[in-house]
C-alpha cells in the first residue's frame, strides 16, 4: 500500500464534497470563499484518474480484452444500483423535498448511461471505464508519448467546448465534454507515465499546483459564465492536479491511522452526494461554518458507511 496514494484519495474526497457543498449554495452569501474553494477543488476527480493510471499494469496493456471485461463488471453493478437509488430519491422527494422543483427532461433519462443522471457525480465510473479503454488501446497502438498526445487533443477539444466556446453563446451538454472520451484519457495516460517515468522534485509540482490554480480561478472569473460556482475542462485542471497528485507521491507516511481509510473512499464517493443533500435539506444556516460542518459530517458518515458496507458479502459490491 502506497500511503501517499492513501492520503491523496482522502484528500480528493474532502475536495469533491467541498466543491458540491459550494454546487448547493451552502456558503450562502460567502460566495467568493465557495467559488474560490470549489475551483481549487476541481483536482479531485482528476486525482481520482491519475491513480487508475498510476495502477495500470503492464499485462492489461498487452491484452486489454479480458481486464476492461473485468472493469465493466466491476463497475456497472454500483452504478446501476446507485443511480436507481439517487433516482428514487428526485422523483419520491422523501429524504430531501423541495430541492427538485423542474422534473427531469426524458432526454436527460436517456443518457444517465453516460451522465449519472440525478446522481451526477455517477458520470465517473462510465468515465473511467471509457477512458481505460481509450488509454489503453491507445498506449498499445502508438506508444506512451502517442497516447499522450491523442489525449491531450481530446482534452484540448473538450475545454474548447465546455469553457472557451461559451463566450461565443455556445453551450455544449455537459455529458459531451465531461465523460471518457474527452475528459478521462489524459489523466489516466499521465497516471501510467508518472508512474514509468521520473517524478518531478517537489519544487517543480509546488510550482505546478501554484500555476494551475491561478489559471483555474483566472478562467472561472473571467471565461465561465457562472459565478459562484465553479467549472470542469480547464487548463489549469492538468498542472493542478498533476501537481498536488505528484506531492502525494512524494509521501512515503509510516503506520498512520488515517491511511487505511484510503480503501474506503470509493464507497464514500458513491454516497456521499446523498449525505451531503440531506444535511443541506435539513440545516437552514448557510455561510463558510455552515459549509464546513457540513462537509465534515458528510466525509465521517460517508466513510463509516462505505466500511459498514464491507463488512456484508451482500452490500460489499455496492461500495468496492
Amino acid at each position: 500500500m502506497h500511503s501517499g496514494i492513501e492520503m491523496a484519495r482522502l484528500v480528493a474526497l474532502v475536495a469533491v464534497i467541498s466543491l458540491h457543498a459550494n454546487a448547493y449554495g451552502i456558503f450562502g452569501d460567502d460566495r467568493a470563499i465557495g467559488f474560490v474553494v470549489d475551483e481549487l477543488c476541481r483536482f479531485a476527480v482528476p486525482v481520482f484518474f491519475l491513480i487508475s493510471g498510476y495502477l495500470w499494469k503492464d499485462d492489461s496493456l498487452a491484452a486489454p480484452v479480458e481486464p476492461l471485461l473485468r472493469l465493466f463488471r466491476r463497475l456497472l453493478v454500483p452504478f446501476v444500483i446507485w443511480v436507481a437509488f439517487y433516482t428514487f430519491c428526485e422523483i419520491s422527494q422523501v429524504f430531501y423535498p423541495g430541492t427538485f422543483p423542474n422534473p427531469a427532461s426524458i432526454r436527460s433519462y436517456i443518457f444517465i448511461p453516460l451522465s449519472g443522471g440525478a446522481g451526477f457525480h455517477l458520470w465517473f465510473l462510465p468515465a473511467l471505464f471509457i477512458g481505460t479503454a481509450l488509454g489503453w488501446f491507445a498506449v498499445r497502438r502508438v506508444g506512451l508519448k502517442g497516447g499522450l498526445a491523442l489525449s491531450a487533443t481530446l482534452y484540448l477539444v473538450g475545454t474548447a467546448l465546455a469553457l472557451y466556446a461559451r463566450s461565443r453563446n455556445f453551450d455544449a451538454i455537459v455529458w459531451i465534454y465531461r465523460n471518457g472520451l474527452f475528459f478521462a484519457p489524459l489523466f489516466l495516460v499521465l497516471g501510467h507515465a508518472m508512474k514509468k517515468g521520473r517524478i518531478p522534485a517537489i519544487p517543480m509540482l509546488a510550482a505546478l499546483v501554484l500555476a494551475g490554480a491561478a489559471i483555474h480561478i483566472a478562467e472561472g472569473w473571467y471565461v465561465f459564465d457562472r459565478f459562484p460556482k465553479g467549472h470542469d475542462m480547464s487548463l489549469g485542471t492538468v498542472p493542478l492536479a498533476v501537481g498536488v497528485f505528484g506531492l502525494f507521491l512524494h509521501m512515503r507516511a509510516g503506520a498512520d491511522p488515517v491511511v487505511p481509510w484510503g480503501r474506503d473512499v470509493f464507497g464514500a464517493y458513491l454516497a456521499h452526494l446523498f449525505f451531503l443533500r440531506l444535511f443541506a435539506a435539513q440545516v437552514g444556516q448557510r455561510g463558510v461554518g455552515a459549509a464546513l460542518a457540513c462537509i465534515a459530517f458528510t466525509l465521517i458518515v460517508s466513510l463509516l458507511f462505505s466500511r459498514l458496507m464491507k463488512r456484508s458479502a451482500v452490500t460489499r459490491p455496492l461500495v468496492s
